[in-house]
């Protein structure tokens, strides 16, 4: 005949509810993660400043509403308070979009809004020469 031992049943079920809590709460946690990314209005580069000359106005065709494809990314730090101070210097200084993006355990400061890879390497050029000697450029959705 078995006996139905109360104290080691007990201590199994509070273990069980014990993992059950922690589990949950480690990913309600998980969950509220988001990244940062300041919203800035962007700046459009010109036509000269890439290289292309614009065409004269009857033969402009209406192109699609894009999303920017490339970024430049100019800063990296663990720290949110100096990611924004750099942020802030670069918007003051570039007179661009910037962005502080929060990629834990970092904090990445990216700049403009480009549609080409062409635009994204004069803007990382820029970047350089205003004394973002680290600038490079990122592909967006990647």
């Amino acid at each position: 005949m078995t006996y139905f031992h109360w104290p080691r049943c007990l201590g199994i079920i509070l273990l069980s509810a014990f993992l059950l809590i922690s589990c949950s709460l480690f990913k309600k946690r998980e969950t509220k993660e988001i990244t940062e990314e300041k919203k800035a209005t962007p700046v459009q580069i010109q036509p000269e400043e890439v290289g292309v000359k614009p065409s004269p106005p009857s033969q402009v065709s209406p192109l699609p509403i894009q999303e920017a494809r490339y970024r430049i990314q100019i800063f990296v730090s663990s720290s949110r308070e100096n990611a924004w101070k750099i942020a802030e210097e670069a918007r003051q200084k570039l007179s661009l979009a910037v962005y502080v993006v929060n990629a834990p355990p970092y904090f990445k400061v990216w700049i403009g809004d480009c549609f080409t890879m062409e635009e994204a390497f004069v803007l990382k050029d820029k970047a350089k020469t205003n004394g973002y000697t680290d600038a490079f450029v990122v592909e967006m959705g990647k």
